[in-house]
């Protein structure tokens, strides 16, 4: 995957490339960006720490979450309620 990104323009400063007016650049440099965030090299060793344990605490905190089967589902007492108070608008709505 790929950014186009200056770092001169990213910083403010004035870019000098040429053919380019107001000197700004419209020349693209390419950032390599890779999908392992402890293989990100614009990142500080302290972020790229972060980041990891951050992504592995997410990955745990979802594999944690429990599965319902369709049965336990449709008797959990919040879908039964929501059921409810669509039949009770369904049927309010017809009344008129």
């Amino acid at each position: 995957m790929s950014l186009d990104a200056c770092s001169a323009c990213a910083a403010g400063r004035s870019c000098t490339r040429r053919g380019h007016p107001d000197g700004h650049h419209r020349h693209r440099h390419l950032l390599r960006l890779t999908d392992k965030p402890h293989q990100a090299k614009f990142l500080t060793q302290q972020e790229r720490d972060w980041l990891v344990a951050k992504i592995a605490s997410e990955n745990r905190a979802k594999e944690a979450v429990r599965i319902y089967s369709l049965f336990e589902s449709m008797v959990n007492p919040k879908v039964l309620l929501l059921a409810l108070n669509y039949i009770g608008i369904v049927t309010a709505s017809l009344a008129c």
